[in-house]
């Protein structure tokens, strides 16, 4: 089982956002695939994506990615359309 992260505001050590992690908790998602993505300054993704879909416990979860904290809008439809 996997070990249950309890935080509800702020960051964890692993730089994570706790709020998303209380949503992840409380939300079903079954039957959707999940690939998480951020964009940042300078901290990678890290094991967001792994722990989220452990706490969410259903779902499929595919690999995200972290784009820099200045990527355009051209560039995000573009990877998300390379999703499809």
């Amino acid at each position: 089982m996997a070990e249950k992260i309890v935080q509800t505001a702020g960051r964890t050590q692993l730089g994570e956002f706790a709020p998303m992690f209380a949503f992840v908790e409380k939300y079903s998602f079954e039957g959707i695939t999940v690939i998480p993505f951020c964009t940042s300054g300078g901290s990678g993704i890290g094991r967001s994506g792994p722990n989220m879909e452990a706490l969410a416990g259903t779902g499929t979860w595919l690999e995200g990615k972290r784009f820099s904290g200045n990527v355009s809008e051209a560039d995000l439809q573009s990877w998300i359309d390379g999703l499809k």
